[in-house]
This record gives C-alpha cells, sequence and structure tokens, in this order.
C-alpha cells in the first residue's frame, strides 16, 4: 500500500463519519504558503503574503527594509514602562508565529523581544518593527525541505 493509497483510505474513511469536501493539493494554510516541486523533490515553506498582511496590519506596508533583524548596537537604557498603547504584544505574538511556521533566522530577536511583554516601552516597540522591516526586506525567504528516501535535510 502506497502513501496516496494510505491518504484516500483516511479521506474515505473520514467521509463515512463527517461532511468533508476534497479541495487537492494544499498550497496555502494557516499563512504558510506550500510550494511543492517534484522535479527538484522539495518542499517549500514560506510565508511572504502572511508577512505582507501583518506590514499592512501595524501600518507599515510602505516601510524601508532592514537588512538585519536586530540593532548591531542594543540599547542599554533603561526606560521605564509607557501608558500608552501600543500594539507590542500582537506584534511579538505575530513574530512568534512566523518563527514557528517558516522563519527560524528571527527566533533570536523574537525570543529577545518576548521578555519585554509585560513591561515595554517606544524602544522595545521600535525594536519588534525592525524585525518586521528585516522581514519586508527577505519576504521570499522560506524553508527549503529536500525530500530524499532515507535522508532529511532543511536550508533556509
Amino acid at each position: 500500500m502506497g502513501p496516496r493509497q494510505l491518504c484516500e483510505e483516511v479521506a474515505a474513511s473520514l467521509q463515512e463519519t463527517f461532511e468533508l469536501t476534497t479541495i487537492g493539493t494544499v498550497k496555502y494554510l494557516l499563512g504558510v504558503e506550500i510550494l511543492i516541486n517534484k522535479t527538484r523533490k522539495q518542499i517549500v515553506y514560506s510565508q511572504r503574503q502572511y508577512v505582507l498582511e501583518v506590514l499592512k496590519r501595524f501600518h507599515m506596508e510602505n516601510c524601508n527594509g532592514s537588512a538585519t533583524p536586530e540593532a548591531t548596537t542594543p540599547s542599554s537604557v533603561e526606560v521605564p514602562a509607557t501608558k500608552e498603547y501600543l500594539p507590542y504584544r500582537e506584534l511579538v505574538g505575530a513574530l512568534q508565529y512566523r518563527v514557528s511556521a517558516s522563519r527560524p533566522d528571527i527566533a533570536h530577536a523574537t525570543r529577545h523581544l518576548g521578555k519585554y511583554l509585560a513591561c515595554y516601552d517606544h524602544t522595545h516597540y521600535a525594536q519588534a518593527k525592525r524585525v518586521d522591516r528585516y522581514l519586508k526586506a527577505n519576504s521570499d525567504y522560506g524553508l527549503v525541505m529536500d525530500v530524499q528516501p532515507g535522508q532529511a535535510s532543511a536550508d533556509t
């Protein structure tokens, strides 16, 4: 029994219990674009469209890109937390989702930003926006999975 036949049997079993519609190969799921290249035997996970949607949500669609996700010289000045509302938590949450789905290159910067979710100010918000600017400049990056029998590898 091959993998396709097994998938068809599972789908038929689920259709007996639930009302399902078969739509074919998945191309976009939960903000992740899935590209399957059968000739090169690769699967590519990208979030290009989701990056653009998040930039629009935070009114950054016209911002300039950034070459790096973090400033080269981090600020050592401590600033008291702001009382003003900033969508910092929402922005960091969107960054965390992108780390888990297809962007491990921003994991360090996002982890650092996550330490300030309870006490943040404008400098933290600016740093989070810098990560988004980096993602804009590199929105076509993704995870490339080479599908070879008996072998597993991942490249960014």
